[in-house]
């Protein structure tokens, strides 16, 4: 299944779509390629209402509070409990599977998907399989999250919640948000729901700008603060909270100066274990909330991507990288955001090892 693949690397497997994109992919989309996605996704109608009351909670006492073990981190092999957890950076701890992480990257899976097809088909199916699913997992009085992440990849211990838990939304379910709103836009989804989506996201955003763990991601000078960022611009404007939208704006080049070294490097990215899928990461985010903002685009963003395509296409990758990634991805982001990289892009890389062949087909590249 394609959410096997992406659930490890959502951000990479995403596009964050507007209105005007979707019409461009809608108007110029192979129709055979168009079946071929149909007939993939059909699985979709067969996956179970998840929620994050699901499973036993440990840690809160309110089954309604969205729970997920550290990504990284590991029984202690020096001490007899194995307490409190080590980190391996890069190295997934399948134990997460018994906590809400996947749960959420499932809906907004199928949130993400639905929505493309609801749109491209027109077939309401789409629309009442999304709508089920959001009402289950967010409104739903029984099984609804709570609007906090206040237990968000915890260490067992260690630390109880950390703001790093808050990408298991931002790097994730913003791309389902804004699929919704463009759902909204175009009378795709019903309005009481939506309503209530709004709603729960006013105090998500409360949560994140105001919260002790919400605050300390807001200062994270990596990739968590890019979608940490990205995250409360997207919610704001589905909340039509102008002003928040502001404030990152004025933030954005600050954030561009402190990730993006003179040479073009982003440090942080690259002392990690999988720096090349960090550093990709990392680039989209920035250009993705530039797009949001809609700010002009910076020689400073793209003294970044000039970086990353000298070091990825000219030569070997000379940084840590411990898992396969598809340098495919920054030709496929190329062509959706109209060339404006202003760089050029080799095109001899080879379209058939890219993991994710639904982003492929989906556009003329």
């Amino acid at each position: 299944m394609y959410f096997d693949i992406v659930k490890y690397d959502p951000v990479n497997n995403y596009i964050l779509y507007d209105i005007y994109q979707l019409q461009k992919l809608k108007k110029n989309i192979n129709k055979d390629y168009l079946r071929q996605y149909i007939d993939d996704m059909e699985y979709l109608f067969n996956e179970p209402f998840e929620t994050v009351t699901s499973k036993n909670k440990s840690l809160s006492k309110d089954k309604k509070d969205y729970v997920s073990l550290a990504t990284y981190y590991w029984p202690n092999p020096n001490t007899s409990d194995g307490l409190p957890y080590v980190q391996r950076d890069g190295h997934a701890n399948p134990d997460g599977k018994n906590y809400d992480k996947d749960k959420l990257r499932r809906l907004a899976f199928l949130v993400y998907h639905a929505s493309l097809l609801r749109y491209l088909t027109g077939d309401v199916k789409y629309q009442k399989l999304l709508e089920k699913h959001l009402y289950h997992f967010f409104i739903n009085e029984k099984t609804g999250m709570n609007p906090n992440m206040n237990y968000g990849q915890f260490i067992p211990g260690n630390k109880i919640g950390r703001k790093e838990g808050i990408i298991d939304y931002s790097a994730n379910f913003t791309y389902a948000l804004r699929m919704i709103m463009n759902l909204e836009s175009l009378r795709m989804i019903n309005k009481d729901l939506v309503y209530e989506l709004r709603n729960w996201h006013k105090s998500l955003l409360d949560w994140l700008l105001n919260s002790e763990i919400g605050v300390g991601e807001k200062k994270a000078l990596n990739n968590h603060g890019t979608f940490y960022d990205l995250a409360c611009v997207v919610i704001a404007k589905f909340v039509n909270n102008d002003d928040i939208t502001k404030e990152f704006t004025d933030s954005f080049f600050a954030r561009l100066d402190y990730q993006i070294e003179a040479d073009g490097s982003m440090p942080l990215e690259l002392k990690r274990t999988k720096s090349l899928s960090y550093t990709l990461m990392n680039i989209k985010g920035l250009l993705e909330l530039e797009k949001e903002l809609g700010v002009s685009h910076t020689e400073k963003l793209n003294l970044g991507i000039r970086w990353v395509v000298n070091n990825l296409f000219n030569q070997k990758w000379p940084y840590e990288q411990i898992t396969p990634v598809d340098p495919g991805v920054l030709i496929l982001h190329q062509s959706i955001y109209e060339n404006n990289f202003n760089i050029h892009v080799p095109m001899n890389v080879n379209k058939n090892e890219v993991i994710n062949k639904t982003l492929w087909y989906l556009h003329k590249i």
